[in-house]
């Protein structure tokens, strides 16, 4: 299996990635944003320190519109600036992250994400995952409806909905808005949150990576989380970025 990973020109939070490493049928690719995206098996657009700056260079480069081509075919997932990016627009009037202000994201969620609330969110994180997912995200993830996830987030920005299915129900933490009831996104093979850690939750990884396998003819995994068994370290995702 090979999964792509963004390497967005101002990429944060690339520890989420870590547990991928330590799954032995698990390739990460990391795709600078003037790189081919190549066979891939599902593509992850990261955390970023800049989201209209990183949006703006997925523009630029052309590297958004290959993306868009490829959410036709594998599953696309975003995590905190990835589920801003992967959404509609970013409104940014006061141009608080960056001189680009406003600025379209991919369009691949029917979702708009705004810079103008005060203040940083900062919290530890906890979510349920509903029986009512939309998308290729019903189908990874029906069979751990109902169980627990936990993250944190450290984000600016809020994310409106409109008719889109969340992702997560919050049982702790912020979400997509002040109300701190849903997290994330979810839309035909797209989905993305705003919990970083998110694949550190075995349950959540494993069934993603199993949906993966299936559909490359592989047998799906199961028993003892190998991130937390592991007796040796791969490559580690700092090595491989910078």
């Amino acid at each position: 299996i090979t999964i792509g990973v963004i390497r967005l020109p101002k990429i944060a939070n690339f520890t989420d990635i870590d547990p991928f490493e330590y799954e032995s049928d698990v390739n990460l690719k990391m795709i600078g944003v003037n790189d081919d995206i190549g066979d891939v098996d599902a593509i992850i657009i990261p955390g970023t320190r800049n989201s209209t700056d990183d949006a703006f260079a997925l523009h630029e480069s052309g590297l958004g519109a290959k993306i868009v081509e490829k959410a036709d075919e594998i599953p696309i997932v975003g995590i905190c600036g990835g589920l801003q990016i992967l959404g509609k627009v970013i409104h940014d009037e006061e141009k608080r992250e960056s001189r680009h202000g406003t600025i379209e994201g991919l369009g691949l969620l029917d979702i708009e994400s705004s810079f103008s609330r005060a203040g940083k969110i900062v919290t530890q994180s906890e979510a349920i995952i509903p029986d009512d997912l939309n998308g290729l995200a019903g189908e990874i993830f029906k069979n751990i409806t109902g169980e627990k996830v936990t993250g944190y987030e450290i984000h600016e920005g809020t994310t409106d909905l409109g008719g889109t299915c969340g992702l997560l129900e919050v049982v702790k933490g912020q979400g997509n808005s002040d109300d701190g009831t849903i997290d994330g996104a979810s839309s035909g093979n797209v989905f993305a949150t705003y919990f970083h850690g998110i694949f550190h939750n075995y349950n959540f990884r494993r069934e993603f990576l199993n949906y993966l396998r299936v559909k490359n003819g592989l047998e799906a995994k199961y028993g003892e989380d190998p991130y937390e068994t592991a007796s040796f370290m791969r490559t580690p995702s700092g090595d491989l970025i910078t």
